[in-house]
């Protein structure tokens, strides 16, 4: 997965994440901080525990991370993972 996937997955998942009266977002690149483009802190959590699920991350070493913009998640993700997601469409499914 490349990075510009990679904020189509993190786009779809704000969509998952973020309660239904709420507006949904998009990430547009990789540097803008989540809480600019109203992801706030559990939307950043919830972002953080589905992907670390989908990379195959243990929940203790996803709770090291705080990610404060998508680039930092991206980093945490390559540095921590054990398995690869290659189809956005089957990983957001995966989530529903």
């Amino acid at each position: 997965m490349n990075e510009a996937q990679f904020l189509e997955l993190l786009t779809g998942l704000a969509k998952i994440v973020k309660p239904l009266h709420r507006n949904t977002v998009t990430v547009p690149d990789m540097d803008v901080e989540f809480k600019e483009i109203d992801i706030d802190s559990l939307d950043t959590l919830m972002l953080t525990v589905y992907t670390c699920e989908l990379y195959g991350i243990d929940e203790e070493t996803g709770k090291e991370c705080n990610p404060k913009t998508a680039k930092e998640l991206w980093d945490f993700i390559q540095a921590h993972k054990t398995r690869d997601v290659t189809d956005v469409a089957a990983a957001l499914e995966e989530c529903k």
